[in-house]
């Protein structure tokens, strides 16, 4: 039984964490639903948190096909402001998402909150149309940097789910679906990174175990299969189906708690 529920915690964080739909929000669902304090316990997100992270850095090394051994000072200095100052810029708002979600104090998440965050969800995705964009990140200049920084502290308070957040602001700066999608999960790999710096103490007062080497494990292979989904949804157009599925659990928590 151990062993399953550890295989339960890595899938859901996986599915929940990389699809538009919140693992903070749905581990506070599961908690009230089944009146439990599972989902929230801090050295499961730790574990959680470390394998996302890793299958977060292996999609981002295998989308861009990045070769550390390419860069040179030379070319640095000949391609500084086509390639390395959009690079400067990507790295100030990894920075920025990184401090804010460490010392950002966000609203209490409770039943409310949860449904209007889940409304709010839905109206983004829907509202996340890159269809006619065709920016690339070689474009991303310091005035996008700083209205992505803003609208990202708003959403991180309000607790948007981050891909919804990331995905939203770089689509309405006309980014392509293609560089969206790629800047948004480089994105994502900074606020868990946060959670776990948050979460490291917890490490120190707990036994470790090799279960939560399977939660690890369990979290890297789905969120791995959990791109390659999303990725196809987001190509064929199909992020509605999220913002269905956002309002279909409101409408849910609404007529259970009522």
């Amino acid at each position: 039984m151990t062993l399953i529920k550890y295989l339960i915690l890595g899938t859901l964080e996986s599915i929940t964490s990389i699809l538009p739909i919140s693992s903070e929000l749905h581990f506070f669902i599961f908690n009230k639903v089944f009146n439990t304090q599972i989902f929230t316990l801090k050295y499961y997100n730790f574990f959680g948190n470390f394998g996302l992270i890793c299958s977060l850095i292996i999609i981002f090394f295998k989308e861009t096909q990045l070769n550390l051994k390419h860069f040179s000072l030379k070319k640095i200095i000949k391609n500084y402001k086509k390639t390395y100052l959009p690079i400067l810029n990507v790295i100030l708002i990894s920075i920025a998402i990184f401090l804010i979600e460490l010392f950002l104090k966000k609203l209490k998440l409770n039943l409310k909150l949860t449904i209007i965050v889940l409304i709010i969800n839905s109206i983004l995705l829907l509202t996340s149309n890159c269809q006619k964009n065709s920016k690339s990140i070689h474009e991303l200049k310091l005035p996008d940097s700083i209205f992505i920084i803003i609208l990202i502290t708003i959403g991180l308070y309000l607790r948007i789910p981050y891909f919804t957040l990331f995905f939203f602001t770089l689509t309405k700066l006309k980014f392509s679906k293609k560089d969206s999608l790629l800047l948004s999960f480089f994105f994502l790999i900074f606020p868990l990174f946060a959670d776990f710096i948050n979460n490291f103490s917890t490490i120190l007062l707990i036994n470790t175990s090799t279960y939560y080497l399977i939660e690890v494990i369990c979290t890297i292979i789905i969120s791995l299969l959990t791109y390659k989904y999303i990725k196809q949804k987001i190509f064929d157009k199909k992020l509605h189906i999220f913002s269905i599925y956002c309002i279909i659990i409101a409408i849910f928590l609404i007529i259970w708690f009522r």
